[in-house]
């Protein structure tokens, strides 16, 4: 035979094979023709060795399948599986899909995507398998060609992880449920302890007595701040804590915090100075009540770690411009300092730089925790420089809005210290005055709605102590009656009572149009502390 006649007799061959593998790239193609499958086929063959599992059906009914196929459904041979309907290793409900499937690729020519069905095994074994389908032709009849791939370790491990994340979300929700349950149910009594103790500490006592009367008010204050931190951690981790954005003197509230914290600074014979930088503007717009908390942990953090010199605090303003400018705050101490290998563990929360055997400073371990979180908030960001024994230094910075002059004619907690200064710069209107509020000639009529003994005692005896006439409703129904009877000029509202709480005690009120206190300006008075109580009161 001639080389030329060698070539020609090749050919036929080589286009059988470049047709067929022309077809199984394009499988998944809706138009593509289906794939046809003879004994001899070297597709076939090649199919053979594939690590899927590959079978072929006639109207419902396996005609071949490979080696993968026989493995994973089950079989010792192909003969077990020749001849059974495909529709025997689908469960009950995914039966009536599979046989739309079948028809739409048997009479339709179309192929199907990919599928997560469960496959029954000729052991009695379930798995999940992800099937695929498509037209083929076997000995001139309309076939289908199913691809199945084993994914039942992947579903597995994703319902494993659902069931993890549900637990998360469980566990979290059920720690969120029991710090807010725990905060009413300690608040409750703590104020009823404290707000005896100041009652107390108005009256006349010995030297000894108000000794002893300070002493148990800072334990309780000391309590009362232990739980205000585990409830401000739990907010900001479940993203439930919301921050204002209100005018406010920085300066006037930086003053502030340095009177309210030099006693126990002094007491530690340390220093607390202060270092406003002359052109840093002092009136912003942000959160008064969250920065004041971020400052006070950071500076009550570095007293409490300094037992010679001081603490100085630095505030400077960079990028000044008319709507914005950031403001930095340093806090540097000459206490004990940090180790490298301990400054990124301090923000940790609940993390004590003492060991527990030789720990000599109080404290949850979440002041810095809290601190950054906040920051982060804010938009801002904390660094922190120390060294051993010689002290360290955290500076914040954050950016604020510069309110407008708007802003300053809005009425905002007036008489505090984010309320803004009179003195204000030449780019802003001094604050409207505002008139006193007369003496009222009659006594102002209060309800006070209180199931507790205790809290009806205390808040009784420091209303009377400005002359107001106090009424007390021991649960919601009862206080419905006598508003509806009586009109009240204010009524405090406990929200968690028997009979009837509060809240829907307010709902009643309100919708007694008839009612003499429908209008009654009603305030909650509630040791629940989370913002979604504060909403909910509001509502």
């Amino acid at each position: 035979m001639s080389e030329h006649e060698e070539r020609a007799s090749e050919a036929p061959h080589k286009t059988s094979e470049d047709s067929h593998r022309k077809q199984l790239l394009s499988v998944n193609e809706k138009s593509s023709p289906p794939i046809a499958m003879q004994e001899a086929d070297s597709l076939w063959q090649f199919m053979t060795y594939s690590p899927d599992a590959i079978v072929m059906h006639v109207a419902g009914e396996i005609v071949k399948v490979n080696g993968a196929a026989i493995r994973l459904m089950g079989a010792q041979t192909a003969d077990e599986l020749l001849g059974r309907s495909v529709l025997s290793f689908v469960s009950p409900e995914f039966q009536e899909v599979v046989q739309q499937r079948i028809k739409q690729v048997l009479e339709e020519q179309q192929s199907v995507p990919v599928l997560e069905e469960k496959l029954f095994r000729l052991d009695g074994e379930t798995l999940f398998v992800e099937i695929s389908s498509m037209p083929a032709v076997f000995e001139g009849k309309s076939a289908a060609l199913l691809v199945l791939r084993d994914v039942t370790e992947q579903r597995l491990l994703q319902e494993k992880l659902t069931t993890a994340l549900d637990d998360v979300r469980a566990a979290s929700q059920a720690k969120t449920e029991f710090l807010t349950n725990m905060s009413h149910e300690l608040r409750t009594p703590l104020h009823g302890v404290m707000g005896t103790l100041e009652l107390l500490m108005t009256n006349d006592t010995t030297p000894q007595q108000d000794e002893y009367l300070g002493l148990a008010y800072n334990s309780a204050q000391a309590l009362f701040a232990v739980i205000s931190d585990l409830l401000d951690i739990s907010s900001i981790e479940s993203g439930k804590l919301s921050l204002d954005n209100i005018p406010f003197d920085i300066e006037h509230m930086l003053g502030t915090i340095v009177q309210t914290m030099l006693p126990k600074a002094q007491e530690q014979g340390l220093n607390l100075t202060l270092h406003y930088a002359a052109n840093t503007p002092h009136l912003i717009k942000g959160d008064p009540v969250r920065v004041w908390q971020l400052l006070t942990n950071l500076i009550n953090n570095a007293i409490k770690f300094t037992d010679r010199g001081g603490i100085k605090i630095g505030v400077w303003g960079d990028d000044v411009t008319e709507e914005h400018l950031t403001i930095s705050f340093a806090i540097r101490d000459t206490g004990i300092g940090i180790p490298d290998s301990e400054i990124k563990k301090i923000f940790e929360p609940f993390y004590q730089f003492d060991s527990r055997e030789e720990r000599i400073h109080e404290g949850t371990g979440l002041g810095l925790s809290i601190c950054q979180q906040l920051l982060e908030l804010m938009g801002g960001n904390l660094e922190v420089e120390s060294r051993l024994g010689v002290g360290s230094t955290f500076t914040a910075s954050i950016r604020f809005k510069r309110p407008t002059r708007a802003d300053i004619h809005t009425p905002i907690r007036s008489g505090q210290w984010w309320w803004p200064s009179a003195e204000l710069p030449d780019r802003f209107w001094s604050p409207p005055e505002t008139s006193k509020p007369t003496t009222p000639q009659q006594k102002i009529k209060i309800l006070l709605v209180e199931d507790n003994f205790v809290n009806q005692r205390l808040m009784q005896s420091m209303l009377r102590r400005y002359d107001y006439r106090v009424d007390i409703a021991e649960n919601g129904k009862v206080a419905v009656e006598r508003a509806q009877k009586t009109a009240y000029d204010l009524i405090l509202m406990d929200c968690q009572m028997p009979v009837m709480n509060g809240f829907d005690a307010t709902r009643q009120l309100r919708a007694s149009t008839d009612s003499a206190s429908c209008n009654t300006p009603i305030i909650a008075v509630t040791a629940y502390a989370m913002p979604d109580d504060r909403e909910r009161c509001l509502n």
